[in-house]
């Protein structure tokens, strides 16, 4: 089976942004059943690179499946955990408190359903970690995100 990672020159573009922004060490793992993309023995770190095809404004929030968390929070909890977004105008990180529970980081999750239309092979219900972007921190010349205004705000003034 092919690593599942279909973007690995993002993933190495993330690795070392956040390596350079932080001053971590952070090396990119390349067996198929790692259960993250990148580790950092010395700074006992985790890091999970997603890639979006959208401006970081685009929508309100962006999503890291809740396996990855429950992964950290069980296999890993004494490691920090950091999560790279690759929008098409710029990249961002968001790091999970350990101290926190998800809501008091005012995180939510959802579920979506996958079905063989994603997937041939899969038909399941995937729940995921809601980050509003607005929490998430610019690397190098990326600019901080302004969420989209809302359905239904009036930005009018009378």
């Amino acid at each position: 089976m092919p690593f599942f990672n279909t973007t690995p020159e993002k993933t190495e573009q993330q690795i070392e942004a956040i390596n350079n922004h932080l001053k971590l060490d952070f090396k990119r793992t390349t067996d198929q059943f790692d259960r993250f993309d990148a580790i950092d023995i010395f700074n006992n770190a985790r890091l999970e690179c997603k890639n979006r095809n959208c401006i970081a404004s685009a929508f309100p929030d962006t999503i890291i499946g809740k396996n990855k968390y429950d992964c950290w929070k069980e296999y890993y909890k004494d490691c920090d955990f950091y999560v790279t977004f690759m929008f098409e105008d710029g990249l961002y990180y968001f790091k999970f408190d350990k101290d926190k529970t998800l809501q008091e980081q005012d995180l939510f999750t959802s579920k979506n359903h996958i079905d063989k239309v994603y997937n041939k092979h899969a038909n399941f219900d995937k729940e995921h970690i809601n980050i509003p972007v607005h929490l998430l921190i610019p690397i190098g010349n990326s600019r901080p995100i302004t969420p989209p205004i809302q359905r239904g705000v009036c930005c009018i003034r009378l």
